[in-house]
């Protein structure tokens, strides 16, 4: 360790001058969230939302088929047929009211108010459930926006009273409707086929017509004991997309053989997509060193699985965390965090990826990095003299050697200083002299420099 001489007066060295420290630096965080919009729920809607017709539109519904007969019913028993309400027209219609009167009769599927789009069309049913013998009619009203607006639907059928030793057949659900399944996939549906007669029930055949439909779980012949019931499936697995239509046709020992289910569904082709719940994302300026996180939501709006292999950023001081090796089902999300953390000042872009058996997913990401002035400062501190000295000055010069500058605005009896008025990348060069009680001041001590870091 160097000693340091204050000539002049007989007094005694001033030893030493050490560097505490030469700099300093701060940080601060952000922190930020996007918040995600819900599912927002809807009324019923079938295609867009109804709009009066205009400029040469027009405006018209029709339903099939317009009646049907269901003949011959046991009491207790049902029977259900399946009925179709399409817009014909070139705009949308709004259905405003459906009603309908007839004993045994109840019509499912169908209630307003419902949006129907230009060529749209809803499936609906009416089931037949005589309470009694005789013959029943039925009339069914749906009111729309339409120019055709009512359509009437007209049904009967005959309640017939089972004698003792006759049996029933009934087969629930009635119709049935898969809704829409993807090429190459299955939708099933269980159904239970029931005798509400008064003797067995012997079931000799059972088939599906329609292109994709098919049925299982029914060994043929079937026998039912009074009362009993027996579940079988009915499948769906289109090989086209569009409209499908079909019949399960049950044939037995019981009155009004064969029976009929009717069949609709839909086949669509197989749809990957993975929607991020952003298309970009500016995470504003922030000082160099300093981080702020965002949320990006990544939604499966497909109709099949999307299997992510994984999620990466591109660009200096972003990073991603979360997502990868995920598989989502249909409508199902998840959320990755997308941090921005500049390493200097300037503007950054760079991208989220997302790799999955979807198309490619790509986040625009953006930021700016602020320069900032980190606080340096310069601490020293020396042995007291030995002589009767009352204070010290400091001084501080740009060269080796000087001239040099007081930087204590008044002597202090203190043994150390600290200068905090310096700049990075800057050299400093520093001595300090003594004060003795007649206020006679030193020669400079020997030389310490400083070299303050950038920034």
């Amino acid at each position: 360790m160097r000693r340091v001489h204050i000539p002049g007066g007989g007094r005694k060295s001033v030893t030493p001058i050490r560097i505490v420290s030469s700099s300093g630096s701060f940080f601060r965080s952000v922190s930020l969230a996007l918040v995600l919009a819900g599912l927002i729920g809807t009324a019923a809607c079938v295609g867009a939302t109804g709009k009066s017709a205009g400029n040469g539109d027009t405006t018209s519904v029709n339903v099939s088929p317009p009646s049907m007969s269901y003949g011959n019913v046991s009491v207790k028993s049902s029977a259900s047929h399946s009925f179709k309400l399409s817009n014909t027209g070139t705009t949308d219609v709004k259905v405003t009211n459906v009603t309908g009167q007839g004993p045994g009769f109840s019509l499912t599927g169908l209630s307003a108010p419902l949006d129907l789009n230009a060529g749209a069309s809803v499936t609906f049913a009416i089931k037949f459930t005589p309470l009694a013998a005789g013959h029943e009619t039925g009339t069914y009203s749906i009111t729309t926006s339409a120019d055709s607006s009512p359509v009437a639907i007209s049904v009967d059928g005959t309640g017939v009273a089972l004698p003792n030793g006759t049996p029933s057949i009934e087969v629930t659900p009635s119709p049935v409707n898969f809704g829409g399944v993807t090429i190459g996939t299955a939708d099933s549906q269980t159904m239970r086929v029931t005798n509400n007669g008064t003797a067995e029930l012997t079931i000799t055949k059972i088939s599906a017509s329609g292109t994709g439909f098919s049925v299982s779980g029914l060994s043929i012949p079937t026998m039912l004991a009074a009362g009993k019931d027996q579940t079988f499936t009915a499948a769906f697995k289109p090989t086209a997309s569009g409209n499908q239509t079909g019949r399960i046709s049950i044939s037995s020992n019981a009155a009004g053989s064969p029976l009929v289910v009717d069949l609709s569904a839909s086949g669509s082709t197989t749809s990957l997509h993975l929607t991020p719940s952003v298309t970009s994302l500016n995470f504003g300026s922030l000082p160099a060193g300093v981080g702020s996180s965002k949320p990006v939501k990544l939604t499966n709006t497909g109709n099949a699985d999307v299997a992510i292999s994984s999620i990466s950023v591109s660009g200096t001081g972003f990073s991603v965390s979360g997502g990868s090796d995920a598989t989502l089902t249909p409508s199902q999300s998840i959320t990755v965090s997308i941090s921005f953390d500049p390493k200097g000042p300037g503007g950054v872009t760079g991208n989220l990826f997302v790799s999955s058996n979807a198309p490619k997913v790509d986040v625009g990401l953006q930021g700016q990095g602020e320069g900032r002035v980190v606080p340096h400062s310069v601490s020293l501190d020396w042995e007291s003299s030995h002589s009767a000295v009352v204070g010290y000055n400091v001084y501080r010069g740009s060269v080796s050697g000087g001239p040099y500058t007081r930087v204590n605005p008044t002597s202090d009896a203190n043994t150390s200083y600290r200068d905090r008025n310096v700049s990075g990348g800057l050299t400093y060069f520093y001595v300090v002299t003594a004060i003795d009680s007649s206020n006679i001041e030193s020669g400079f001590s020997n030389q310490v420099s400083v070299k303050i870091p950038s920034p």
